[in-house]
C-alpha cells in the first residue's frame, strides 16, 4: 500500500530529541448550541444550482475590520458572536453534479453525484484555497448539513471565523458520503474521493491541487486539503481519510465517530506500517459522553491513541474531546467550529524540522558522524529525526581506510583498503533513508606517508610521478566504485580533493590558484611528486571512474565537489575561483569543449574567532558567506556548506549566538528565494560540550556552547531561530 507517490486512480507529529555529546568531525584544519439531533432524511437529489466549467468568483466586498478575537471553546456552545450575519460579508454555496461509478458494487456502473460547495466571503479565482470535505451521518445526504439553507450554521461559523480573522478562507464541500446503494456504500466512499471528488472539485475551483486531466499527483497538495464529519461521516474520517488517503489530505475531524470506526490500535498500525512517510496534520475527535450511540467507538479509536504511536501527539497535533451530551447536532457543530480553527494551521515549532523548511526552501540539511556515535542513544535518535544528509568524520578518508601491510603484500602492486567501519556508516545511513557524503578522497593533511613511498614501506624511497599517479588512480576508482555498488545511490557526491589552496607562504607566489606546496611547513608530496595538477588529476580520475559507473548503470548519480575552509575570506575565495576553472578546463570533450570534472564546491564555514570568543557572531561574515556563494554560483557550479559551526565560547553570549544563526538561515533563504544558490547545508558544530578541555582540538574548531542542540541534543534557542527564519517567521 506504501508508495511514495500514488497518482490519480491509484490506490505532525512532535518527538522529544534527545542525543549525543559534541560532535566533531575530526581533523579538519579549518575551522477551535444545543439543538435537536440531526434527523434521519430521506436523500433528495435537488437539481444543482451551478456545474462550473472554470472557478466561479463572487463580488468582491470590502471587508470590515475585525472587532473581536474567537474563543476556542472546549465545552459549551458556540458563542453567538460566530452565528451572526454581516450584510456584505457572506460566502456563496453552489451545488454541483459531478460523475462517478457505484465502487460497492465493483466500480463499472457509472452514478451521477451531488455536493454542496461554500465558497468564502470575497472567492478570489486568483487565490489559491484549502478545501474541506465534510462528511454527514447514517441517514443524511449531501444537504445534511443544510448548506442550502439560510439556517444553516456552519456556513455562519465559516463566514464569522473569516471575519474575525480566526481562519484563513477556506473551501467547504458537503458530498453523498455513499458512493450508491445502501449502508455499505460508505465504506467504498475512498476510491470515489480520490477517483471522482478531489478531481472535479480541483478542476472547477481555485484550489492548490494542479488538475491535469491525463491523472496528476494528489499527494503533492495533501497539505491543503481536509476531512471531517459526523457519525458515520467521523467513521468515514477515521477509516478513509486518515486510514486510507493520508498520502492526499492531512487533516482529520471525527464528530461523535460510529460504531463500525477504526480503533487506536488499528490506527496505529496503519499509520506507522502503510504511512510511514505522510504526517498527520491534525486529529481532532469529539464526542458526548451521554452519546449512546458512538462514546465508545469515539473513544475506542481515540481515548488511548496518544500512547500506541508517535505520529500522533496529544496537544500537538491531536485531541480527544469528551464534552458533556448526547449524539446530537451540539456535539458536531462544536465540533465543526473547533476543527475548522485547528485544520490547515502551521503546527508549533516544537514539532517541525529545519530539514523540512530547508527543503521547502530547496536545501538539504546535514550532520556528522563518527563510528563510535553508532552506538550512542542521545545522538543516533536525534540524527535519524533531524537530518537527511550525514557526512563521516574521518571514516571515509585515505588514511582510515589503507592498510599498509595489506597494501605490501599486494602482488599488483596496488594499495588496499579494509572498509569494515565506513560500511556501518554508509549502512546506517542506508537502512534510515539517508544520504551520505563521499568526504574525502584526496587529502595531503594527516595523509600516510607510507602511501608515497616504495613497497608502502615507513622508510623506503619516495615513488615517481607515474607510480603515485596509478596508485591514486586506482585508490580513487577502488574506493568511489565500492561505495556505490555496496550502497547504490546512498553516496550521492564525494569532496574528491579537500583543502588544496594555501593560507599564505605555502604556495607559489604566481600561482593564482594557491595550490599548497607545504602545510605546517612539511610538504605535499601530492604536489611535490604529481605535480602542480595533482588536484585537476584527481579530479579527472573521480570523472572517469563516474562515467564508467554510468556506463554500466544509468540511475549512477555522483557529484564532484572541491572542499576547503575559509571560503568566505577574499584571497581564499578567489584562489578557489581559479582553481575551480582551472578543473573545469583540464580535459576537453570530444567535440572540443571542456569537460566539467569539478560540479561544485564546498564551503566549510567555521564562522567566528578561532579558539577566542573575539570575532565571534559577527554580522559582516554573513555579507561575506553571501557574497561567496554567489560568486561561487557564478562559475556555474552548485554550492553546498560542507562543515558549518558557528563558533560560541561563552554561556552568557548563547542569546546572541541563537540570533546569529537566525541571521544566518535568513540569509540563506533569501538566496534561494532568488535563486538555486545552495543545495545543502551540512553542520559540523551540532551540539554543545561544555565540559570539553581547552586543548581539545574541538574547543578551537567548534567553541563549546557552538550548537543548535545542547550536550543532551536537545534542541536549543538556535534551532529555533534558525527555524524560523526558514519559516519567514519573525
Amino acid at each position: 500500500m506504501k508508495k511514495a507517490k500514488r497518482l490519480l486512480g491509484i490506490g505532525l507529529c512532535c518527538a522529544m530529541l534527545l542525543g549525543s555529546m559534541a560532535a566533531c568531525g575530526g581533523k579538519e584544519t579549518g575551522g477551535e448550541v444545543p439543538t435537536e439531533a440531526p434527523s434521519v432524511t430521506e436523500e433528495v437529489t435537488p437539481e444543482p444550482t451551478a456545474t462550473p466549467t472554470e472557478a466561479p468568483k463572487a463580488t468582491a466586498t470590502p471587508k470590515p475590520e475585525p472587532t473581536r478575537k474567537p474563543i476556542q471553546v472546549e465545552d459549551g456552545a458556540i458563542p453567538n458572536v460566530y452565528l451572526e450575519k454581516h450584510e456584505g460579508f457572506e460566502g456563496t454555496v453552489e451545488h454541483i453534479e459531478y460523475q462517478s461509478k457505484k465502487y460497492h458494487l465493483g466500480g463499472e456502473e457509472e452514478n451521477t453525484k451531488y455536493a454542496y460547495v461554500y465558497l468564502p466571503p470575497n472567492y478570489d479565482t486568483s487565490k489559491k484555497y484549502n478545501v474541506l470535505y465534510l462528511m454527514h451521518g447514517i441517514g443524511g445526504s449531501e444537504a445534511e448539513w443544510k448548506l442550502d439553507k439560510a439556517s444553516c450554521k456552519i456556513k455562519k461559523i465559516m463566514d464569522n471565523l473569516i471575519y474575525y480573522e480566526a481562519i484563513e478562507p477556506f473551501i467547504v464541500v458537503t458530498p453523498n458520503g455513499r458512493t450508491g446503494g445502501g449502508q455499505e456504500a460508505f465504506y467504498s466512499f475512498g476510491q470515489e474521493l480520490r477517483n471522482d471528488l478531489i478531481p472535479y472539485i480541483e478542476s472547477h475551483y481555485s484550489t492548490y491541487g494542479e488538475y491535469d486531466e491525463n491523472g496528476y499527483d494528489l499527494t503533492a497538495a495533501r497539505e491543503h486539503r481536509a476531512m471531517a464529519g459526523f457519525s458515520m461521516g467521523g467513521m468515514q474520517t477515521i477509516n478513509i481519510g486518515m486510514c486510507e488517503c493520508l498520502d492526499i489530505m492531512s487533516y482529520f475531524g471525527a464528530f461523535a465517530a460510529a460504531p463500525t470506526s477504526n480503533d487506536a490500535a488499528k490506527i496505529a498500525q496503519i499509520l506507522e506500517n502503510d504511512f510511514p512517510e505522510y504526517e498527520v496534520g491534525y486529529f481532532y475527535s469529539i464526542c458526548g459522553t451521554d452519546d449512546t450511540t458512538a462514546y465508545w467507538s469515539a473513544s475506542a479509536a481515540s481515548a488511548t491513541l496518544d500512547g500506541l504511536t508517535d505520529r500522533i501527539t496529544e496537544g500537538t497535533n491531536f485531541k480527544w474531546h469528551p464534552v458533556a451530551g448526547t449524539h446530537s447536532e451540539y456535539v458536531s457543530h462544536l465540533g465543526f467550529y473547533n476543527f475548522v480553527q485547528l485544520a490547515f494551521k502551521e503546527p508549533p515549532l516544537e514539532s517541525q524540522y529545519i530539514k523540512d523548511a530547508a527543503a521547502e526552501n530547496g536545501f538539504t540539511f546535514g550532520t556528522v558522524i563518527n563510528y563510535d556515535q553508532l552506538s550512542n542513544k542521545y545522538y543516533i535518535p536525534m540524527v535519524q529525526k533531524e537530518f537527511d544528509v550525514l557526512t563521516t568524520g574521518n571514516e571515509m578518508k585515505a588514511y582510515s581506510l589503507l592498510q599498509q601491510g595489506a597494501s605490501q603484500q599486494n602482488p599488483d602492486g596496488m594499495p588496499v583498503m579494509d572498509y569494515s567501519q565506513a560500511d556501518e556508516l554508509v549502512g546506517f545511513a542506508q537502512e534510515n533513508g539517508l544520504k551520505m557524503r563521499g568526504h574525502v578522497l584526496v587529502w595531503d593533511a594527516y595523509m600516510s606517508d607510507w602511501f608515497y613511498r616504495e613497497g608502502y614501506k615507513s622508510d623506503g624511497a619516495y615513488v615517481d610521478e607515474a607510480t603515485l599517479k596509478a596508485r591514486v588512480k586506482y585508490y580513487i576508482d577502488e574506493v568511489v566504485t565500492h561505495f556505490e555498488e555496496k550502497f547504490p545511490g546512498v553516496v550521492y557526491c564525494w569532496d574528491v580533493v579537500n583543502e588544496a589552496v594555501g593560507d599564505g607562504g605555502d604556495y607559489r607566489a604566481d600561482d593564482p590558484r594557491h595550490v599548497r606546496t607545504t602545510r605546517n611547513g612539511d610538504e605535499n608530496m601530492f604536489n611535490t611528486i604529481i605535480g602542480e595538477d595533482y588536484v585537476e588529476f584527481a579530479f579527472a580520475c573521480a570523472r572517469e571512474t563516474v562515467e564508467k559507473l554510468q556506463k554500466k548503470n544509468s540511475e549512477v548519480s555522483i557529484e564532484l565537489y572541491y572542499n576547503d575552509y575559509n571560503t568566505f575570506y577574499d584571497g581564499k575565495r578567489d584562489a578557489i575561483i581559479e582553481l575551480v576553472k582551472s578543473i573545469n578546463s583540464y580535459e576537453k570533450n570530444a567535440d572540443g569543449t571542456y569537460k566539467q570534472l569539478c560540479d561544485g564546491i564546498g564551503m566549510q564555514s567555521y564562522i567566528g574567532g578561532y579558539g577566542q570568543q573575539s570575532g565571534c557572531m559577527n554580522n559582516q561574515d554573513i555579507v561575506r558567506v553571501e557574497k561567496a556563494i554567489r560568486m561561487f554560483r557564478e562559475l556555474g557550479v552548485k554550492v553546498h556548506v560542507t562543515e558549518m559551526s558557528v563558533r560560541n565560547f561563552q554561556q552568557s553570549e548563547m542569546e546572541k549566538h541563537a540570533e546569529f544563526y537566525g541571521k544566518l538561515f535568513a540569509m540563506y533563504k533569501r538566496l534561494n528565494e532568488e535563486g538555486d544558490f545552495l543545495e545543502n547545508v551540512s553542520i559540523w558544530g551540532i551540539c554543545d560540550d561544555p565540559m570539553m578541555s581547552k586543548t581539545d582540538y574541538s574547543y578551537s574548531m567548534n567553541g563549546p556552547y557552538c550548537g543548535l542542540f545542547n550536550r543532551a541534543c536537545v534542541r536549543k534557542d538556535a534551532y529555533y531561530e534558525a527555524l524560523k527564519a526558514l519559516k519567514g517567521m519573525e
